[in-house]
């Protein structure tokens, strides 16, 4: 439509060309301001900038032939394995505790199954109850390696 409908008035139909923007040369529309690719400003009375040429390699300097070949220093003697730590009473005790803690946890948690089973067939297990009842005390009085023997002997009254 080349004019208005209502009043008649004639428009006139510019077709804006596409340019290059002279910095990153994206083809852009003739009335950015900006490029809309690199964000800098379009000023088309300045010359775009002309690409830096690519710097020429320069080859090393020749060895001199007067001077003597230089050998590379000699690699570092590895060293020698470290003797291993010894550790302290304090510390094997903490971890044999902590080994007995973590049998302790693994035998309740084979004989609760087995306490249930032998409820569901109504088998007597008394014995086994106070054999538990004795490795608690002593779990909670921390005597953790009798706790665990308990516990141990616990276990066997069902493989008798």
């Amino acid at each position: 439509m080349d004019h208005c409908p209502k009043c008649g008035v004639e428009f006139v139909i510019e077709e804006v060309a596409d340019i290059e923007c002279p910095h990153c040369h994206a083809t852009i529309s003739g009335e950015s301001v900006t490029c809309p690719e690199c964000g800098r400003d379009i000023d088309l009375t300045e010359p775009a900038p002309e690409p830096a040429p690519a710097p020429v390699p320069t080859p090393p300097p020749a060895p001199s032939v007067s001077a003597p070949p230089v050998s590379a220093p000699p690699p570092p003697s590895p060293e020698p394995p470290k003797a291993p730590v010894a550790e302290t009473p304090e510390k094997v005790k903490a971890a044999q505790e902590k080994e007995m803690k973590e049998e302790f946890s693994d035998l309740v948690n084979e004989v609760g199954p087995l306490l249930t089973l032998a409820k569901d067939y109504s088998i007597d297990t008394t014995a086994t109850r106070r054999l538990i009842d004795k490795a608690v005390a002593l779990g909670k009085r921390r005597e953790i390696e009798p706790a665990v023997d308990t516990m141990r002997e616990c276990r066997g009254c069902w493989s008798a």
